[in-house]
């Protein structure tokens, strides 16, 4: 893990980083591009093993920059709740803040070639975006899937190291934080109560 200058948002419990990687639609993958510019790509994925697995084209942009150069970066973030500068001051707008979880991994990316573990990948994607079923379990085995899995592009980022931020209010002194959560309580999204969950957990 890398090294955060906040050292009280950062976490490395791996419980964490698989609620991060299950709640979040969207990942933002990172490569470096012919002119050496980072190429940031949104795109579904899911975490096994603490691993990134997303599917594409074998060919194309992805495909290519990965090939010409490994190094790949994923990065992943779950918003809670906004808060309002005016929770805290009347006049300063300082102390506006977001309370989230974000997830930020560093490695290498490649081109899974073994089909047993592309169909482990898309099942298990699929259990994660369509988890009410109403489909045949990909596996080898079945033939409806035999050429799509031969045709499919699955990448995996290797984790090799990651830095995992949970930002709920640790760094507010008790005096200031008790009016945030008297305002998650009044303003009610649907986020707010969990976030006030998070803020007891994680200042304890």
């Amino acid at each position: 893990m890398t090294a955060m200058r906040r050292q009280e948002f950062l976490s490395d419990n791996l419980e964490e980083f698989e609620e991060i990687c299950q709640r979040a639609h969207l990942g933002y993958l990172g490569l470096i591009d012919s002119r050496d510019y980072p190429r940031i790509v949104p795109l579904n994925f899911i975490q096994l093993d603490h691993n990134i697995y997303f599917h594409g084209a074998q060919e194309g942009e992805k495909f290519e920059l990965m090939s010409a150069n490994p190094k790949a970066s994923f990065s992943v973030d779950l918003p809670f709740a906004f808060i309002p500068s005016y929770w805290q001051s009347k006049q300063s707008a300082e102390p506006t803040s977001y309370f989230f979880k974000s997830l930020h991994i560093r490695g290498k990316g490649s081109l899974v070639t073994d089909t047993s573990k592309k169909a482990e990948v898309l099942q298990a994607m699929m259990k994660k975006y369509q988890p009410e079923g109403g489909y045949a379990k990909i596996e080898t085995s079945n033939p409806i899937y035999r050429k799509p899995l031969e045709k499919v592009g699955v990448f995996e980022v290797f984790n090799e190291e990651f830095t995992m931020k949970l930002k709920f209010g640790q760094n507010i002194s008790d005096r200031l934080i008790e009016p945030i959560i008297a305002g998650l309580q009044e303003r009610g999204l649907p986020m707010d109560l969990e976030t006030i969950a998070n803020i007891r957990k994680y200042r304890q």
